[in-house]
């Protein structure tokens, strides 16, 4: 009500693990769309993982096109802010392209995502990057890859992200089936 867009992106941000843990991605992106609507100077240090975070809630909800275009705007701002580029982003759009069948496309993204997260060294990001990776190798049908990428996504993830175990279990659950 105030027009504090970078105030509100920054509460919606802290939230948005909920949301998606809890199954609010409509409420996640309903906030996110409203602040980042605004015509409201915002920080691209503030604007660009907003922007990401809510593709993620997007792809989530299973609406692709906004999922897209929401993560590419993302890493264009970080391009044109010379920031690093979002690996959500990229493991955004990496799961977008194996939810439509460019898998071959998919691993690309998701390789890209797992070097941006190093480079970040963001173990959380590096965690989900490489279970994205895992999925998109078992549906290549390369089930020994698959199986390490998984592996290697356990190791990363088991001290700070008990969702992304859960996820990346569920994947070792469906390789092995």
């Amino acid at each position: 009500e105030q027009g504090e867009a970078e105030e509100g992106l920054r509460l919606c941000s802290a939230l948005r693990g909920l949301w998606i843990v809890r199954g609010k991605g409509a409420e996640g992106a309903d906030w996110f769309d409203r602040f980042l609507a605004l015509n409201a100077e915002i920080a691209a240090q503030i604007r660009a993982p907003a922007l990401v975070m809510r593709a993620e809630l997007a792809f989530e909800q299973q609406d692709y096109q906004t999922a897209t275009e929401r993560a590419e705007a993302g890493l264009d701002l970080c391009r044109d802010s010379r920031m690093a580029p979002s690996a959500g982003a990229l493991r955004v759009l990496a799961l977008v392209s194996l939810r439509t069948g460019r898998l071959d496309t998919a691993l690309e993204l998701a390789e890209a995502a797992i070097m941006a997260a190093r480079t970040a060294a963001d173990d959380w990001e590096e965690g989900l990057a490489l279970s994205s990776a895992a999925a998109i190798l078992t549906r290549q049908n390369l089930l020994d890859e698959a199986q390490r990428s998984y592996e290697q996504a356990l190791d990363v993830l088991r001290e700070n992200n008990g969702w992304g175990v859960a996820q990346t279990l569920f994947g070792l659950g469906e390789l092995a089936r």
